[in-house]
């Protein structure tokens, strides 16, 4: 009598492209809905700038495009990888030099437009200190993540982002004094054993000999990755606590751009100065000598083929600035599972696709399934998707909304 083992069901799922297809419609489908009833809800509300909204069809085609451009933002990140990968100096520094120049473009037309003012101004010179050190955060993320990503599945990589939620809530509970609710508490341990059971399969993988399982994580560079979540974590609080005293000192809320302008800038001054940790990474040594070759080496590798950088940079703006008017046009909550539907999405695509560079994807197995499945329910209950998506005030109500009319 044949026994059927969990490898082999594991081994069935993986090889069954087509099931994966359906569930990433059926999710596309769910956010587009989640983008048509927060616009149609915002358009009973009487504000002019609620009323001048796109159109409930444009914000579902704008929470798909999101969905997509997340995904091939996240693909592109680990095929940039693949020629820069003993180079991670110049695709940090070149994706921090596009974002410099497109931050600095927004400021000075918010400038001319009035909407960053002379308090505004005067307050972020007074604040450089904090600014520089959003940057150095944020420049040593970059460079760590870089660093762990390039030794990792691309089907992990999004699975492990997720518990930047873990230190954002640690910091911001121990700097700024915020408290969470039990219903955020559950969300992001459900986030957390998501990620552990998502990931639980390719360790047991990595760990045995002769293992057949290709889809493998190897620990040190998933404990670099994960500590480079820690640093924009701890930048997100301190930006968030310039907002929160701009508030007290200017009266007005702190234009985004300007945080965001001078924080990149000072990031792109804290990756230079860690050439020289980089250089000594490669075996080359500190000498201005061996930074010049490591500079030479790695312009070579970037020259040989830029098309990628550059695509991973243009996808990266293009979904920031997506992002950004999916949060103007719908509201946080569908951004929030834009950005989450993505993380599956780009699961599929590494586990079905042939990617350039990267060949086939790595099959997934039935504890990546399951840790997707708990990393999606915490982030529903953290951001309260059901709640917000309908806010009715009993069961009776609930039901109402969700079911047709008699």
């Amino acid at each position: 009598m044949a026994v059927t083992t969990f490898s082999d069901d594991a081994d069935d799922l993986s090889d069954s492209p087509s099931s994966w297809r359906y569930f990433a419609a059926c999710g596309a489908v769910l956010v587009a809905a989640a983008a048509q009833r927060r616009c149609r809800g915002a358009g009973r509300k009487s504000d002019v700038a609620l009323a001048e909204r796109l159109p409930i069809g444009f914000a579902a085609l704008l929470s798909m495009a999101t969905v997509a451009l997340a995904t091939a933002n996240r693909v592109m990140y680990k095929v940039a990888l693949v020629p820069l990968g003993n180079y991670v100096f110049f695709l940090a520094q070149f994706t921090t030099f596009g974002y410099v120049l497109a931050y600095w473009m927004a400021l000075i037309f918010n400038r001319a437009q009035g909407n960053v003012t002379d308090q505004q101004v005067t307050f972020a010179r007074q604040r450089w200190l904090t600014f520089a050190r959003i940057g150095a955060l944020e420049a040593g993320s970059f460079l760590l993540g870089m660093l762990g990503a390039k030794a990792l599945p691309g089907s992990i990589l999004p699975v492990l982002g997720q518990l930047y939620l873990v230190f954002q809530m640690t910091f911001s509970s121990t700097l700024l004094g915020r408290t969470y609710s039990w219903r955020e508490l559950a969300g992001c341990a459900f986030c957390v054993l998501g990620v552990i059971l998502a990931s639980a399969g390719g360790l047991l993988f990595s760990g045995s000999v002769g293992s057949a399982g290709s889809f493998q994580v190897p620990w040190r560079p998933s404990l670099l990755f994960v500590l480079s979540l820690a640093l924009p974590a701890l930048g997100s609080v301190l930006k968030e606590g310039l907002f929160k005293d701009a508030r007290g000192i200017c009266g007005e809320e702190l234009n985004v751009f300007v945080v965001n302008t001078l924080g990149s800038s000072f990031q792109a001054v804290g990756v230079f100065l860690l050439l020289p940790v980089l250089a000594s990474l490669q075996g080359l040594g500190a000498t201005p000598s061996a930074m010049a070759e490591y500079l030479n080496a790695g312009a070579n590798a970037f020259g040989s083929q830029p098309f990628w950088p550059c695509l991973y940079l243009c996808l990266n703006l293009g979904f920031n600035v997506t992002l950004l008017i999916l949060l103007r046009t719908t509201s946080a909550v569908t951004v929030s599972l834009s950005v989450a539907a993505a993380v599956p999405a780009t699961a599929l695509v590494f586990a079905t696709c042939d990617i350039p560079l990267l060949g086939k994807g790595e099959p997934l197995d039935r504890w990546f399934t399951a840790g997707l499945a708990l990393i999606l329910l915490g982030l529903g209950l953290y951001h309260g998707w059901l709640q917000k998506l309908y806010p009715a005030s009993s069961a009776a109500g609930l039901r109402s909304s969700l079911l047709p009319g008699k």
